[in-house]
């Protein structure tokens, strides 16, 4: 049987996974960049906890997906 997507994620099992951690360091950049490049400093007070909770909400988007269509069997 030919497999058309590879199989390359394991995943760990925890809410706490790397891609979670990775998409929150992203959102936390992304909002300290929009604030340094507007000049409105101010905008960090609102956007950091937005960025936080996007950040959570989207690295457990991107591991559901992970799991669905990218994951080892356990005959892998």
């Amino acid at each position: 049987m030919v497999r058309l997507r590879p199989r390359f994620w394991r995943d760990c099992g925890a809410w706490n996974d790397r891609v979670v951690g990775f998409c929150i360091f992203a959102g936390l950049a992304s909002t300290t960049y929009a604030t340094i490049h507007y000049d409105r400093p101010i905008l960090i007070l609102a956007l950091v906890p937005i960025s936080l909770l996007f950040g959570l909400v989207g690295g457990f988007v991107i591991i559901y997906i992970l799991c669905t269509y990218f994951a080892r069997d356990s005959d892998d």
